[in-house]
């Protein structure tokens, strides 16, 4: 055999290069050329394995739209099962159309291999490759199938569409982690909304509170999202019409006139679904529209401009941007929870007095005592960071904590602008005077550019903040705000300067 097909055999892309045919877009059957997308997701892949000793992958790929996700991960897995005995692979598609979709795939990938390197098959199920000579084979069935990977063993799984999934993911996923426990597991999908379980995982990954690889694809990493242009004049006359959402994208991603051009044709023709089936940032692709309080222009343009931050902490709890700086004084506003499996979070933002920015932030699922605790440590390192707790619900068990059991020296205390002389009390008190307040306030910061904004999830929240139809605005429905109280408690206290530092030493 010679040398060059002896390699290829050995690794999936040589494999796949060498060997493999797929449909194209246009129709026409062609070799199978990994592009310069799908190479790119086997290097993270790769560098993650270097990274992690070689531990089973995990991966989550968040994708745009026909970017060939799916061919390459069933070109891996049908090299796997096809040159290496005793392999089982699992591909779980979303639906039975898909499912039919990806087995003709793979079928044709059969189909085409040279006879004597066509492993012999045997027929017994029309959707499993059963390489009976090799021991191996190869599964592609329906996502809602909640047994799958239960009482087996996976070399390797591909999840495809999985935002799409219906009935009992949590189930599914539990079986074939189980079943996959030393194989490699990859998801990818599209957005489909906020709130299921690809978006929740996906948001823990991106936190590094998970043992997901998150792979993010935006549209514009794809060579072919591109739309000619006639000559250097309509280049020029496309870059001299950009408006600011698309100077932040062109500016941060060095984004050319053809794919602004693309850009804007896909986007009269999709709409609001443009953010979802080509996404731009990992946050606004999972935000369907609706009536907002916040200008989400501006958000969205803020989103480009959000730094990576330095260091995150308690796995993923605790995200910090900038360390902090002797001299400067620092204000912390809380909105607590009961600290549930599945309800409310726990939020506290930390605000540097002196330059408006945000700079650190704790969010989870947090018991009021503890919520104190990591609050407290915060505040600590924050040079005695003055702590703002919302004195509502759970916010008195925190304040409790903080006063009479952590003893700690910086709490702010609210008084009744309408009660003039009455005793302060401690905490911020949200109430039908105090909420306009904050959220006014927080608008206008966010209007005239004094709050410095690093929090992108914070930013998140303002995409479903909206309209609840009697005209008051609060979290849409299954998402939340604890973010948006939080900052919003921090800047109400900031902007009051020195006036608003009331300690209780």
């Amino acid at each position: 055999m010679p040398s060059l097909l002896k390699e290829a055999l050995r690794d999936p892309l040589s494999y796949a290069e060498r060997l493999l045919w797929i449909r194209s877009k246009a129709g026409a059957l062609v070799p199978f050329h990994p592009n310069s997308v799908q190479k790119y997701v086997e290097r993270v892949k790769a560098e993650t394995r270097t990274r992690t000793g070689g531990r089973p992958g995990r991966f989550m790929i968040l994708k745009y739209r026909q970017g060939g996700i799916t061919t390459n991960e069933q070109a891996i897995s049908f090299h796997t099962c096809a040159t290496r005995p005793y392999q089982h692979a699992v591909t779980l598609a979303h639906s039975t159309d898909a499912v039919e979709r990806i087995f003709e795939m793979v079928h044709l990938f059969y189909s085409k291999l040279p006879e004597q390197l066509r492993p012999h098959r045997k027929r017994e199920n029309r959707r499993v490759f059963h390489f009976d000579r090799l021991g191996s084979q190869f599964y592609v069935g329906s996502a809602g199938a909640v047994a799958i990977g239960r009482g087996t063993t996976l070399q390797r799984v591909h999840g495809s569409e999985v935002a799409f999934w219906e009935g009992d993911v949590r189930n599914v996923m539990a079986g074939l982690l189980e079943a996959a426990a030393q194989g490699d597991i990859v998801l990818e999908s599209t957005p489909n909304g906020s709130g299921n379980w690809f978006h929740e995982t996906w948001k823990e990954a991106s936190d590094g509170a998970n043992e997901w690889t998150p792979i993010f694809l935006p549209w514009f990493v794809d060579t072919e999202n591109v739309l000619s242009t006639a000559d250097e004049e309509e280049r020029q006359a496309i870059m001299s019409t950009l408006d600011d959402e698309e100077k932040g994208l062109a500016k941060k991603h060095s984004l050319t006139p053809e794919q602004i051009k693309w850009r804007r044709d896909r986007k009269r023709s999709l709409k609001i679904l443009f953010a979802q089936e080509y996404p731009e940032d990992d946050v606004t692709c999972f935000i369907v529209s609706g009536q907002h309080f916040f200008d989400l222009s501006i958000a969205r343009r803020l989103l480009q401009e959000c730094p990576k931050p330095i260091e995150t902490r308690d796995n993923g709890q605790i995200t910090i941007w900038k360390k902090p700086q002797p001299g400067h004084r620092y204000v912390i506003g809380v909105d607590t929870s009961e600290g549930t499996p599945h309800g409310d979070f726990s939020c506290a933002g930390v605000v540097d007095v002196e330059t408006t920015e945000q700079v650190a932030v704790l969010h989870g699922r947090l018991r009021p005592e503890v919520t104190a605790q990591k609050v407290a440590k915060l505040g600590l390192e924050y040079n005695k960071a003055l702590i703002a707790v919302e004195a509502n619900n759970h916010g008195h068990s925190t304040l409790n904590t903080l006063q009479n059991t952590l003893h700690y020296g910086n709490l702010y205390r609210h008084q009744d602008y309408a009660a003039y002389g009455s005793t302060p009390k401690l905490g911020w008190q949200t109430n039908e005077k105090t909420r306009p307040l904050l959220l006014d306030g927080l608008q206008l910061a966010m209007d005239e550019s004094t709050f410095r904004v690093n929090d992108k999830d914070f930013l998140a929240e303002m995409f479903t903040f909206e309209d609840n139809g009697s005209g008051k605005y609060s979290a849409r429905e299954g998402y939340h705000d604890d973010r948006i109280v939080a900052w919003g408690i921090a800047w109400q206290i900031r902007r009051y300067g020195r006036g608003a530092f009331v300690s209780t030493e």
